[in-house]
């Protein structure tokens, strides 16, 4: 699959109505400004506190700054409108484990802006962390404030090992890129080490949805089987096996596509076998320009 240098469009497709208006999800841009105004409000508390000669709180608002920025950019991505636009790094060749369709890769912005988030968030934790330190053995306050500092400590390193569980897995599968391919058999998504598949013919619904306020498609085996799921080696994995052979569950803003194509897209290869050869070739790319995935 190579990047296509020419810029693709297609037809906006019906919207479902699961995921709302077609505009920003409120929530999401609540977020998002309340992440902004972290941030600016951590600049005059810093200077403040500057000025007041209180280092601890200097660098706690330097940290508040960073979460509200980082906050921010990964916000930004997840309040893109409709697309008309296709992704370029679209098209059809080798998917996984031999097999051949088409294939629609996760967008690079997502994993780079949810790193630096991880990173913006472990040093906020632990600039917390040493604060709420140096008040618990400052000897100052009563038993009541010791308990909660202690509690705030405790608090904070559970978070803390999330952090470090969520980066390790991030920068463990930095090299494999994330995708979502259709092939004549079935639908495959790999994301890091893991990889789900499910046959066309043991799909049982594809359905929009939404998944942390997030517009998302999900796929779900018919009843008595599962998605077929590959840890590749990864602990993370296994002990979401359960949890992961329930559905396919794909946060389109991650392709770079317009919601309601995906679905759409899903929807028609699903419903209609006769059509599945097209997946070898750039037929489902023109037929995709062309919109006709609608019944």
């Amino acid at each position: 699959m190579t990047d296509r240098s020419e810029a693709l469009t297609a037809p906006l497709l019906p919207w479902a109505d699961e995921w709302g208006g077609q505009g920003p999800r409120p929530k999401l841009v609540a977020a998002v400004v309340f992440a902004l105004a972290m941030a600016v409000l951590s600049i005059p508390f810093s200077i403040d506190a500057h000025n007041e000669g209180s280092s601890g709180r200097v660098w706690l608002g330097v940290g508040v700054g960073l979460v509200g920025v980082t906050s921010v950019i990964v916000g930004l991505p997840l309040l893109q409108g409709r697309r008309r636009r296709l992704p370029r790094d679209i098209g059809v060749g080798s998917t996984t484990n031999g097999a051949h369709g088409l294939s629609i890769y996760y967008l690079r912005v997502w994993r780079i802006s949810l790193g630096v988030w991880l990173a913006a968030g472990f040093v906020f934790l632990v600039i917390r962390g040493v604060t709420f330190g140096s008040e618990m053995f400052s000897g100052d306050g009563d038993s009541v404030s010791f308990g909660l500092t202690g509690a705030g400590i405790i608090g904070i390193i559970v978070v803390l090992a999330m952090v470090v569980v969520l980066g390790y897995h991030l920068l463990a599968s930095r090299h494999r890129r994330g995708r979502v391919a259709l092939t004549v058999e079935g639908l495959i998504q790999s994301n890091g080490r893991i990889t789900k598949t499910v046959a066309w013919s043991s799909v049982g619904g594809v359905s929009a949805c939404l998944v942390n306020n997030v517009r998302s498609v999900r796929i779900t085996p018919v009843p008595q089987e599962v998605v077929a799921v590959d840890v590749g080696g990864s602990w993370l994995g296994k002990l979401q096996r359960g949890t992961l052979e329930r559905s396919i569950d794909v946060p389109v803003w991650v392709l770079g596509l317009d919601p309601a194509m995906f679905l759409h897209l899903v929807q028609f290869y699903w419903r209609h076998q006769e059509f599945r050869e097209e997946l070898l070739s750039d037929a489902v790319i023109d037929r995709m320009r062309r919109g006709e995935v609608v019944d």
